[in-house]
């Protein structure tokens, strides 16, 4: 009988912006009651309280893109034209006007037709601002149409694109929910408050902007301290987060929840003040990154800055930005030579004009892009052009990126020209060959983790990309890195044991159950979640219960987002409450309709549960969406297998062998299939590409030790089950096979 397994792998994103604040010394002006004792609790106080004592920083943050966050909408607060203003784009027209000292918005709503719309709220200054508006269920929506501040214009940050109102992109749905999407790295302390079972928000926070206890965390206790003439009993791990003298990590880590692509694991922040306690931060992987790891999508610096050279120097955030106003603390090519030699501003290091765009250090080392529609970004990754990458594997150079005109080969050949043929090595000479994923990517992998000085993002991508091609080669490396410094990489090497059998890494993996990183115990949960509990050993228990407790507390954080419903389902359906499941997964779709992937799961519970007809429903739609899904259609085969219609199962799996789907379990199945119609020589040539794929699994050992058996062929036969005992040292049928071929021999 065919086997299923198959799990969609879901990821979830936060995509935000937000900075950091620095607190110096505080001048004691005022006291309290010496009888007066500490406070029991450190709440957060707002940025009046800190104004009293750091009236100079206070001044300063109020210049800041932080003050503008967001704001309520107001004469002071709304630079947007409002004066019964008509703009027209992508099939919508709307009008923009106000009434009453109120600003309102005619466009379309969810309705389809048109409404007026209240603006409660503004969003950032510049060089864009939006608009938000209350909607139901506590939800606050983001209008589709934002202010230039540079041309003075209205605009749609998605030009020429016709979104539907049903759309999960269109402005009334979840893509554009700010308490989803936006809202944690827009205020202070902010609590979401999602409420799953009614679908609705109850969101709150202390300021509505990004203040100064965002950075430096709650300040009750800090302000007792300096505020109080009893305070001789003041314990020091009260003060606040950061101050100029922060390490360049602390500090990195600060900026990061907000300055970062990253998953959020629902925790406080302000209670650790540890990243990875809280967040997991995305790797260089090319959905996000260029396969060198320059900047592609939005990604918010951390990725770029943790990558480069500087980072690796020392320097951190507050060398070049004011860390209130968040200004540049010079301008041009001063603020480099800060600590680069004057040198590198002459003709003879960059070779173009002085005193103009092309000689600026940015220009080469930190290229642009725009997102939102007009916000320019830097990669702040620092690196050094390498045309000759972009020759041989279409990578992006900052050189073409001014001489659009001309090739890359030019801009090689003028490197070469300019400071010779050899290139100094970067991690990307590696990275790149093993993002390609093919034949030769392993070895460039391996390469990457064994050398030194390497930027651990870059590292934990590696591990990402060997799980992928050849994780069993890899394992060693896997199983190493889980005792790695970094959280980052344990993460990681544990994500990368998924499908690896589990008495391969069970020893190695427990300890991480009860890491001191939140990250990683919970990244341990997952992967222990089917081990059997009777391989776990008692002592175990507890550090299971709390990783345990720390990833569904993730998950249930995750719950407003379409992936957050799907993972809850993932995890309903490992455990095998496919009731709950199932309801999960309708949700996802729910809310999101276009989204692909997740019918492919809720299939397989219909299936558990005996809806055939509903599992086959779901897995056609999937397919429509995307014709190439190859689980969908994987799954596909399996079900009409089941339901005695062997053609179409035949046709589906045709289907994903002919896209070389990296999934041994097709083969397996297919294998089956064939070998079932007697089509004996065909299923051999399909399981072994199965077992090329996934080396230890045990079915593709077996029934390919059976195929070589039954053909008299033992000696072939013997590798396959020495792989069966290995894998599973207690199988007495595995045992008793060997047993029999060796004595035969």
């Amino acid at each position: 009988m065919l086997q299923k397994k198959h799990l969609l792998v879901i990821l979830f994103f936060a995509i935000f912006l937000a900075g950091s604040l620095f607190l110096d010394s505080c001048e004691t002006d005022k006291a309290v009651d010496s009888n007066e004792n500490p406070p029991e609790t450190n709440n957060y106080i707002g940025d009046q309280e800190c104004k009293s004592c750091h009236s100079n920083e206070y001044e300063s943050w109020k210049t800041s893109d932080h003050f503008m966050a967001m704001l309520p909408a107001e004469d002071s607060t709304v630079f947007g034209d409002f004066d019964d203003v008509i703009f027209q784009a992508d099939s919508i027209t709307s009008r923009f006007y106000t009434k009453n000292t109120k600003y309102y918005v005619n466009t379309r709503g969810a309705s389809g037709k048109n409404e007026d719309f209240e603006v409660k709220y503004i969003f950032g200054h510049y060089p864009l601002q939006q608009y938000m508006v209350e909607s139901d269920k506590g939800r606050i929506q983001v209008l589709r149409q934002s202010w230039d501040m540079i041309e003075k214009k209205w605009f749609h940050q998605y030009p020429g694109q016709f979104i539907s109102e049903h759309d999960w992109l269109d402005w009334t749905n979840g893509a554009q929910t700010w308490n989803t999407m936006c809202a944690d790295c827009h205020s202070t302390d902010l609590q979401k408050n999602y409420i799953y079972k009614d679908d609705s928000f109850h969101t709150e926070w202390s300021s509505i902007n990004v203040s100064c206890e965002s950075c430096h965390g709650p300040g009750e206790r800090h302000a007792y301290h300096y505020t109080s003439s009893n305070s001789s009993d003041y314990d020091e791990s009260h003060y606040m987060f950061h101050n100029s003298d922060t390490t360049n990590i602390a500090q990195v880590e600060m900026c990061a929840p907000c300055h970062s692509r990253r998953v959020n694991l629902g925790g406080d922040y302000a209670l650790t003040g540890n990243l990875f306690d809280n967040f997991i931060p995305e790797i260089l992987r090319t959905e996000y990154y260029h396969p060198d790891g320059q900047v592609e999508d939005e990604n918010y610096v951390y990725g770029s800055f943790v990558q480069s050279k500087m980072f690796h120097n020392y320097v951190k955030c507050t060398s070049c930005h004011d860390p209130h106003s968040m200004k540049l603390k010079l301008e041009g090519n001063m603020l480099c030579q800060q600590c680069h030699d004057v040198s590198y501003n002459d003709p003879s290091h960059h070779f173009h004009e002085m005193n103009t765009a092309s000689s600026e250090c940015i220009s080469c080392h930190m290229p642009a892009k725009v997102y939102m529609g007009n916000d320019l970004r830097h990669d702040h990754s620092f690196r050094i052009p390498r045309p000759d990458q972009s020759v041989k594997y279409g990578t992006p150079n900052t050189c073409n990126d001014c001489h659009s005109e001309k090739s890359n080969k030019w801009a090689a050949d003028a490197i070469d020209r300019w400071y010779g043929k050899e290139r100094s090595y970067h991690f990307s000479d590696d990275l790149i060959e093993g993002s390609l994923m093919n034949e030769n990517s392993y070895q460039y992998l391996i390469a990457l983790l064994q050398k030194d000085s390497i930027p651990d993002i870059a590292k934990a991508t590696a591990i990402h990309y060997l799980s992928l091609i050849d994780p069993v080669n890899a394992l060693p490396y896997f199983l190493s890195n889980l005792k790695n410094n970094s959280p980052l990489l344990r993460v990681h090497s544990l994500k990368a044991l998924n499908g690896i059998p589990f008495s391969y890494w069970l020893t190695y993996a427990e300890p991480l159950l009860s890491d001191s990183i939140r990250a990683v115990r919970i990244s341990a949960y997952e992967l222990f979640i089917n081990v059997p509990e009777e391989r776990l050993g008692k002592s175990l228990l507890s550090d299971i219960k709390r990783s345990k407790f720390e990833y569904e507390t993730y998950l249930d954080h995750q719950l407003d987002f379409p992936l957050g419903k799907a993972g809850k389902g993932l995890y309903k359906q490992k455990l095998g409450f496919y009731d709950e499941s199932k309801k999960y997964y309708e949700a996802a779709i729910n809310q999101d309709s276009l989204q692909t992937g997740i019918r492919t799961n809720l299939s397989l519970v219909y299936n558990a549960l005996g809806e055939n007809e509903k599992a086959k429903e779901v897995l056609l739609n999937e397919i429509a969406l995307n014709p190439n899904d190859i689980n969908a259609l994987y799954n596909l085969a399996l079900l009409y297998y089941e339901l005695g219609e062997t053609a179409s199962s035949k046709k589906y799996f045709e289907s994903c062998v002919n896209n070389d789907p990296q999934n041994a379990r097709i083969y397996y199945n297919y294998g089956l299939l064939l070998q079932q119609e007697g089509a004996m020589l065909r299923a051999l040539e399909v399981f072994n590409k199965g077992l090329a794929i996934s080396p230890l699994d045990n079915d593709l050992n077996y029934i390919i030790a059976i195929y070589h058996l039954n053909n008299n062929n033992a000696k072939e036969a013997k590798k396959y089950l020495e792989t069966l005992v290995k894998n599973n040292p207690n199988n007495q049928q595995y045992l008793q096979m060997l047993r029999s071929i060796s004595q035969v021999n």
